[in-house]
């Protein structure tokens, strides 16, 4: 992905910036690509939050500031958290992101300091539609943007074999739609990444991500020129050699339990791959690929509240 400058130098990425307020969940989806399910309990330091956004607002603008985890509103100082990204000026927009699980319990800040609540649905968790439309009367009464995303299907994520095949390696980079479409880069604990697969999958192989090379060190000089360059570099993380990227099989969502969450991917990258998908965004990076439905303003399928 080529960067675009501002006329201050500044690196503007046209879409998301991510900041993980949890990396655990109440939830336990299989092929979860943050690995939340089994992430031990981890709360992110509003401080550090604003401390690190801020540094890089001198160099780095995006769109909006997603904030998710795991499930965000595990955070008990979650309108903090939002506080300190509003402080920072590194984006407009606040987004949250969340499973909807408690978020009929979120604080009225919490609908009113956002600019757009994502809740994403999926078939094993599926929330009542007369807790939807409340979500919605809220929604309208905050001024608040409603986006409910229904999620039958995943994808593989990340394997715990991976591969030693480079030239697969490099193909699975470049059509990583989450790098190069999406655009979901990662600020956490003093790093800037350029996905957030980039910090968890070395957190998961117990190691420490900051080692790994594939963050860059936020600093408190102008780095902008190092950034550009950690950005637009053509070589995968290192992370790649485990990761699915955007290409991984397909299948149902489910949940599962958390001792058996890592069993179910120790087979190698290659016997978790969508070949055929890898060739199509081979030819075209932009095609859809995950099959999430955005719902309108109607009800959740019949099928998924009797499921």
């Amino acid at each position: 992905m080529a960067t675009t400058g501002l006329s201050d130098r500044r690196i503007y990425n046209p879409r998301g910036c991510e900041v993980n307020a949890v990396l655990h969940c109440n939830l336990r989806c299989r092929s979860c690509s943050h690995l939340s399910p089994i992430m031990p309990p981890w709360f992110a330091d509003p401080e550090r939050v604003f401390h690190d956004l801020s540094r890089m607002a001198r160099c780095y603008h995006c769109e909006f500031v997603k904030i998710l985890g795991g499930e965000p509103l595990l955070h008990s100082q979650l309108t903090e958290i939002i506080h300190a990204i509003r402080e920072s000026s590194i984006a407009q927009r606040v987004v949250l992101c969340t499973n909807g699980s408690l978020l009929h319990s979120a604080k009225d800040e919490v609908w009113s300091m956002v600019d757009e609540i994502e809740i994403s649905v999926y078939p094993s968790n599926v929330i009542p539609n007369d807790r939807l439309e409340d979500f919605r009367r809220r929604a309208r009464d905050h001024n608040t943007n409603l986006s409910v995303r229904l999620s039958p299907v995943f994808r593989e994520s990340y394997s715990e074999l991976g591969t030693e095949d480079g030239n697969l390696i490099d193909r699975i980079f470049h059509t990583c739609q989450i790098a190069h479409v999406w655009r979901c880069h990662t600020v956490h604990e003093g790093y800037f990444y350029r996905c957030p697969q980039s910090y968890f999958i070395h957190r998961l192989r117990h190691a420490k991500p900051e080692d790994s090379g594939d963050g860059l060190e936020i600093r408190d000089d102008d780095f902008a020129d190092d950034l550009r360059r950690h950005i637009d570099s053509a070589m995968g993380p290192a992370a790649c050699r485990w990761c699915l990227g955007s290409v991984g099989r397909r299948f149902a969502h489910e949940q599962v339990p958390r001792r058996q969450w890592a069993e179910l991917a120790k087979e190698p990258t290659e016997a978790l791959l969508d070949r055929r998908l890898l060739t199509e965004l081979e030819g075209d990076i932009n095609e859809e690929s995950h099959g999430k439905v955005r719902l309108e303003d109607g009800p959740i399928p019949d099928a998924w509240t009797k499921s």
